[in-house]
């Protein structure tokens, strides 16, 4: 995947994880701030709308004082004298002071004076009955203002006891004055605090709210509405009963900024984030996309025209450059261990060849003596086997057994030295020809019967039922590598007995035809048992000592087998005895020109056990 898929998909990544927090934060934390704002103004509303009312009445008891506390009030209580009426009671009055009803009363309560105007009769009766019941529930003497009930609505009353001008005198009764909160005094109210609310009775209220409504005046329900918050709350009438339910109604302009706030901050975000990821992007392909790809294609013609030594050049970008450096110092140093390999490389071509030429001249020099030893060495054999025939004398028969034996453990190692020089050499020729396993198994076991029978050892050779009646091998060096493990296996068991078992295998589906050699000898320690297949090596120190061998036999057997196609392998332990399986294929695959075969008699293989 490019740098800039993987830039563009972190940056979208990001801008929705962006989002999806601010989402969040806002719809958390944001949004209810701005609810709890609203809600707290609407109550702040609804305090100003009830500040509204009491000032209202403030006015009115204001009024009601002036007209109380004055000497000719104070006087028409008990003189009624028109001019006062006129004067001070006329239509002008009740509309200049927006009073729709004024009441006169002495001290005993009874009504001196009264007018109710601006209202039908029967409203006006009825309003008179209300203002009059509440004349026993008034004390003379103190000011008493609220609300009260009316089936006209509701109406501000104040009560004030009339005194003159100086308060020097007793009180004289009381003077009422009240007002009606109609839909003009509410439109002004609202106009002069800039809250919109209404009043009404407390039973139609509740009917048209879906909250609970407290009845304590201090505490207020919050109604959430689709486009307007109304807080309402209790209002308590003249005598402190909860008879009306006054209501703030404040538009959700507070919290619809509040949206809008939060989805042009999204907005902004996002506009800023694809800004950031363009210039980014920009950024990125120009101080880093652009500096690779410029690298990627000098490395490339670098690749192609395998002209490793040129440097490689960056135009920009502090990174890339450094990269670019480093490369070139990597090249500079693998240029100089290319010629550096190069150079041991040649000079190992040149060792190798040279020891190969040593090792030719050795081989040749080994296999040339081998060839001018064996002649005198048979000359040597044949003349004792003549002279052993003549009448002798017993101690002259003696010394020529002693010649005649060492003759053949010499002429044996010359045939040694003779197949190692050529299977170094390459000069091993190994034949294609048919045989019959039993009869090696026959010659096999009429060879080494006299050497076992010397040692009083059981002996036997023995045959699987399924073997082949013929297979494709080299049948001489198959013998010679059997004659050598049964050798040896004789030589090294003192007592018990060493048997071969040929058998039939199949390993991986390829069939092969199995000799193991097993014998109750001296064992091979573990440590050993890989040693003794080089050359010139054998278990233990002392065992040419005690034995005798040349440390060849089992080097000639493992490469011999492997001429042949075949594995030899070992299972061994010190004091047990040893088993050596020789494994060939049924059918072997030739090496060489298979004419011109050597021929060799079974006297000739048998030269005696070598050693391991």
């Amino acid at each position: 995947m490019r740098i800039k898929n993987i830039v563009l998909i972190v940056l979208l990544s990001n801008l929705i994880l962006l989002a999806a927090i601010q989402i969040a934060i806002s719809k958390m934390v944001v949004y209810p701030g701005f609810v709890a704002i609203e809600e707290d103004f609407a109550v702040k509303n609804l305090n100003r709308a009830k500040d509204a009312l009491a000032r209202e009445l403030y006015h009115l008891e204001i009024l009601t004082r002036d007209w109380a506390y004055w000497t000719d009030t104070y006087d028409f209580i008990e003189d009624l004298n028109p001019k006062y009426i006129e004067s001070c009671l006329n239509d002008d009055t009740f509309v200049t002071n927006n009073i729709q009803a004024i009441y006169y009363l002495d001290t005993q309560g009874k009504i001196v004076w009264h007018r109710i105007c601006e209202l039908p009769d029967e409203q006006a009766q009825s309003t008179h009955q209300v203002i009059s019941g509440l004349f026993d529930r008034i004390d003379s003497e103190e000011s008493v203002k609220g609300l009260i009930s009316t089936d006209a609505g509701p109406l501000l009353l104040v009560s004030c006891g009339i005194y003159d001008s100086e308060r020097s005198k007793p009180c004289r009764g009381r003077m009422i004055m009240a007002r009606f909160l109609d839909e003009d005094t509410v439109n002004e109210l609202i106009r002069q605090t800039h809250v919109k609310f209404d009043i009404q009775p407390l039973a139609a209220g509740l009917n048209d709210t879906t909250v609970d409504i407290p009845l304590d005046p201090a505490a207020c329900s919050i109604e959430t509405r689709k486009s307007e918050r109304v807080v309402t709350s209790v209002y308590e009438d003249l005598h402190g009963q909860p008879t009306w339910l006054i209501r703030a109604i404040q538009d959700r302009e507070i919290t619809s900024a509040g949206k809008r706030v939060i989805v042009s901050s999204l907005l902004a975000t996002a506009v800023m984030l694809v800004v950031l990821a363009v210039l980014l992007l920009v950024g990125l392909h120009r101080f880093v996309v652009r500096p690779i790809m410029s690298l990627t294609e000098q490395i490339n013609h670098l690749r192609k025209s395998k002209k490793l030594d040129q440097p490689v050049r960056v135009p920009h970008g502090h990174e890339t450059k450094a990269l670019a450096k480093q490369f070139n110092r990597l090249m500079r140093r693998v240029n100089w261990d290319e010629r550096k390999r190069r150079r041991a490389e040649k000079r190992m071509t040149e060792s190798v060849q040279k020891e190969q030429q040593a090792n030719r001249a050795k081989s040749e020099f080994l296999a040339n003596m081998s060839h001018e030893l064996r002649t005198p060495m048979n000359s040597i054999l044949g003349f004792t086997e003549l002279m052993m025939e003549e009448n002798l004398t017993a101690e002259q028969r003696d010394y020529l057994k002693v010649v005649h034996q060492n003759g053949r453990s010499l002429l044996c190692l010359i045939n040694d030295v003779l197949d190692m020089s050529k299977i170094e050499s390459g000069n091993m020729q190994l034949e294609s020809i048919v045989c019959s396993p039993a009869g090696i198994a026959q010659e096999l076991r009429e060879l080494m019967q006299p050497l076992a029978a010397q040692k009083k050892l059981d002996y036997k050779v023995i045959t699987s039922p399924d073997l082949p009646e013929t297979i494709v091998a080299d049948p001489l060096r198959l013998k010679q590598v059997l004659i050598n493990l049964v050798g040896n296996a004789v030589k090294f068991t003192r007592e018990g007995r060493v048997h071969v078992n040929i058998y039939l295998s199949e390993l991986r589906e390829k069939q092969s035809i199995c000799f193991a050699v097993e014998d109750t000898g001296i064992g091979i320690p573990a440590d050993r048992q890989a040693s003794i297949f080089e050359s010139f090596q054998q278990a233990d120190s002392s065992t040419t000592r005690k034995f005798g061998g040349s440390g060849l036999g089992l080097t000639i057997a493992r490469q011999l087998t492997e001429l042949m196609g075949g594995t030899l392998h070992l299972q061994s332990a010190p004091g047990t005895g040893s088993v050596f399986t020789l494994r060939i294929p049924t059918q072997s695959e030739t090496q060489g020109d298979t004419n011109g075969s050597q021929e060799m008699s079974a006297r000739d293989v048998f030269c005696g056990p070598q050693g391991q």
